[in-house]
């Protein structure tokens, strides 16, 4: 017999995990790696002036968050496995994929 969360606690349970998924410091970690010298070219710039200053902004919302969350964690009804899952699957981001 399974019993039915209500819509905000699963919501507010897929946040947590999100949350404590990364190590504080994995934002600084991909940004540096994508910003190194051997992968980014300071002269290459998106504008027409070179003193133009050029804004990137990266964003992710609630529902990307819970469509990989859900990809990745929810391959059976076990909560203990399923957090053991994602906490491998998010603590290991070292690397993308080229």
């Amino acid at each position: 017999m399974k019993m039915v969360m209500p819509f905000t606690l699963i919501v507010s349970f897929l946040f947590l995990i999100c949350k404590s998924a990364l190590p504080p410091n994995a934002e600084e970690r991909l940004a540096s790696y994508l910003l190194h010298a051997d992968r980014y070219n300071k002269l290459i710039r998106p504008a027409k002036n070179s003193s133009e200053i050029v804004t990137i902004a990266i964003k992710v919302s609630l529902s990307q968050l819970i469509s990989v969350v859900s990809t990745h964690c929810f391959h059976g009804d076990n909560i203990t496995e399923m957090l053991k899952l994602c906490k491998n699957v998010f603590q290991n981001l070292t690397s993308t994929k080229r």
